[in-house]
């Protein structure tokens, strides 16, 4: 499928977006802890370079009992080594399933720093819009969005 040079770059955009976003709760969660609950046993937490979906029969303001809240956002210090697998951690009374941030950061970032720059030196084509300039007179602006000509 080819994308047009305005759509690839709202894609790219979007992509390393997401991508930064992931990076920033990547960093932050090498050092902190962080969640929101999600119900009472529920939490959607972001330790040790993981994200993670955890579940407990208890309710979760005993568990969180100790760290920093603020309403339904909570925070607390991380000592843990870094995670690079997902892992799932289940007992009868309360369960995890972790993702490594990294692996959606790369998948995000590499592919929007390549739709970003893959129309950025094609010769023939206008710098700004991509358009195809073959064909036309040196001295003539792009017909599309009427960026003038360098002077080669």
């Amino acid at each position: 499928m080819k994308l047009s040079h305005t759509k690839a770059r709202v894609l790219s955009k979007a992509l390393m977006a997401t991508g930064l976003v992931c990076a920033i709760l990547f960093i932050l969660s090498t050092r902190l802890s962080l969640g929101v609950l999600v119900g009472s046993h529920h939490a959607i937490t972001s330790t040790a370079g993981l994200v993670s979906w955890r579940w407990s029969i208890s309710d979760w303001s005993t568990n969180i009992a100790t760290m920093s809240h603020f309403g339904p956002l909570f925070l607390d210090r991380n000592d843990d080594a870094l995670e690079w697998w997902p892992t799932i951690r289940d007992s009868p009374a309360s369960g995890e399933l972790s993702f490594p941030l990294i692996y959606p950061m790369l998948g995000m970032l590499i592919p929007g720093i390549y739709l970003a720059y893959r129309h950025r030196f094609r010769p023939g084509c206008c710098k700004r819009c991509g358009y195809d300039l073959a064909g036309l007179p040196t001295n003539v602006p792009c017909p599309e969005c009427g960026r003038a000509r360098p002077s080669a």
